[in-house]
């Protein structure tokens, strides 16, 4: 009797589990697209400004740069809007996904992170 209720209650919380999956982890040109194709939206980069000196990613849209390793990240990215959807990168995916995450805590719905980061866009584009 315990493993049936164990079972349903597997099968109950899949739906919920899948309806809290807040952030996509995209490749650049499905990032690209879904950045074109979605509204109120944001291009979040979270790199150094040393690392931006060599290029950004030109989308026409709202653009915000926020370096991740600021000391007041967290109280910066708490002064965002909470209903946009914000398409976040970095150099290579790994700090961006740690944004994201942050982004998350601080009750972020909508969140979009570019896999591979700007040096897997700059292959592309």
């Amino acid at each position: 009797m315990l493993k049936k209720i164990i079972i349903f209650f597997w099968i109950l919380m899949i739906p919920v589990w899948c309806l809290a999956q807040t952030s996509k982890n995209l490749a650049p040109k499905a990032f690209k697209s879904e950045f074109q194709n979605t509204k109120n939206t944001v291009l979040l980069d979270v790199r150094t400004s040393a690392e931006t000196f060599f290029g950004t990613i030109e989308l026409e849209g709202e653009t915000k740069e926020i370096n991740y390793y600021n000391f007041d990240f967290e109280q910066q990215i708490q002064k965002l809007d909470k209903s946009k959807t914000y398409f976040v990168y970095c150099r290579t995916g790994i700090r961006s996904r740690k944004a994201i995450k942050l982004m998350q805590k601080h009750g972020f719905k909508k969140l979009v992170n570019l896999k591979g980061g700007y040096n897997a866009w700059t292959e592309i584009y």
